[in-house]
């Protein structure tokens, strides 16, 4: 047991409340920023989920500024949801700006924690696979998703698409429809 300073120390933090931290341009006070990059699990919880409210709601700008606020976060598992998040929302800027900030999704995953191109082959949304396919390619499961979606392409007859899914992305051909 401590002598109860650091408990006091503690207390007097947080009755400094946010008026006397401040609260940043991105919604977080600046003492959680901190803690967040120090390791603190609560206030990595709290970076993260505005960073999900950022990438799902479709503000590129504000998942750049809290994104540069902790350089570090990119190599983070929370880093690769927020992909997911923007995903599954159709929000191809957020994971534009995601992917350039250097967060490297786990694309050759069958995990939808941490792999987008599964929320955004469920969520047709083209934008988003044309950010991921260059990095789809180098992985079995994730040729086969993209695959798997060019299906209905090919089932109605977009020959445009196909043209454009096979010659400008690259994506292989192969898929046995007899299989299913």
């Amino acid at each position: 047991m401590g002598s109860g300073a650091a408990k006091e120390a503690g207390k007097r933090s947080r009755e400094a409340g946010p008026e006397a931290v401040g609260v940043d341009d991105v919604g977080l006070q600046g003492h959680v920023l901190e803690a967040a990059k120090a390791g603190n699990q609560e206030c990595q919880d709290m970076f993260f989920e505005k960073l999900n409210q950022f990438a799902a709601s479709g503000n590129a700008d504000g998942l750049e500024r809290l994104m540069s606020k902790w350089k570090g976060c990119t190599h983070t598992h929370g880093a690769r949801e927020a992909t997911c998040v923007a995903a599954q929302n159709a929000q191809a800027e957020c994971l534009k700006v995601l992917l350039n900030q250097g967060v490297r999704p786990y694309i050759g995953r069958n995990d939808p924690l941490v792999n987008p191109l599964i929320h955004a082959v469920e969520m047709k949304s083209w934008e988003c696979i044309e950010l991921l396919v260059p990095r789809a390619l180098k992985y079995n499961f994730s040729t086969r998703l993209l695959q798997e979606g060019m299906l209905e392409f090919v089932l109605a007859g977009d020959v445009d698409m196909m043209v454009n899914l096979l010659q400008v992305h690259k994506i292989p051909g192969g898929l046995d429809i007899r299989k299913r």
